[in-house]
């Protein structure tokens, strides 16, 4: 147990010290404003002026994006929105922040300010699920199956994947596909702490298939987050 806890103190203490500046020094997508609608029908635009958001449809939620940055786009004109039954404007207001995060009620016709990116609250829940699924797969092919090698499995791996996305910037800075390159930084992270934690914990199975496991799980890892990011990403 005391093995347990020093490991797992390790792991946060390397986890804190890793430069977390170079993730997210490549992770800011351009400032824009972001409009999110749920269950959006096929048919709908929207425009601020002569400006017309760019539509990506995402699993949770359909998002609707406008740079920011274009010098014609002129907010005084409110949001124009056309779907195949109605058309309707609502006034927009984006303040001084550098992204802008709406919510779009088609039935009500009002547009919501809201402080971080809707609809992707999921994606870290959805990797730690989908990890901890895939590895622990892999951990019993290995052979594992002792009930202290499986608390292990748990201990290492929520600490390690929690950490991970705390390095990542959570759930809105996994939405764009620069967080590949963070996540690709951060695995290589979390694979020199499971081999330490794993090499020093585990007792049911010699140190090189310890090692093979820890090599093996962290790469199918890594597959299942860039996925995850892939397509959720905006």
């Amino acid at each position: 147990m005391k093995k347990l806890f020093v490991a797992l103190s390790l792991a946060l203490v390397l986890t804190a010290v890793i430069p977390v500046a170079i993730c997210k020094a490549n992770s800011a997508p351009p400032p824009s404003i972001i409009i999110g609608v749920s269950d959006a029908p096929a048919y709908l635009t929207m425009n601020i002026g002569r400006i017309n958001a760019e539509r990506k449809d995402r699993p949770f939620m359909t998002y609707f994006i406008l740079d920011t940055w274009n010098l014609n786009l002129d907010l005084s004109d409110g949001l124009h929105v056309v779907s195949q039954d109605k058309t309707f404007d609502v006034p927009i207001n984006t303040g001084k922040t550098f992204n802008n995060y709406f919510t779009l009620d088609l039935e009500n016709q009002t547009l919501t300010s809201v402080r971080s990116l809707p609809g992707v609250k999921s994606i870290p829940f959805l990797m730690i699920i989908l990890t901890l699924l895939i590895e622990g797969i892999v951990f019993y092919i290995f052979g594992y199956r002792q009930k202290r090698s499986w608390l292990i499995f748990l201990g290492v791996n929520l600490v390690t994947q929690l950490a991970l996305i705390t390095w990542l910037g959570g759930s809105s800075s996994l939405a764009n596909m620069y967080a590949i390159f963070g996540l690709i930084i951060g695995e290589i992270g979390v694979l020199i702490i499971e081999m330490i934690a794993f090499g020093l914990l585990l007792r049911e199975r010699g140190p090189l298939r310890r090692m093979s496991y820890v090599f093996l799980a962290n790469i199918l890892s890594l597959f299942i987050g860039g996925y995850i990011i892939s397509i959720f990403a905006i």
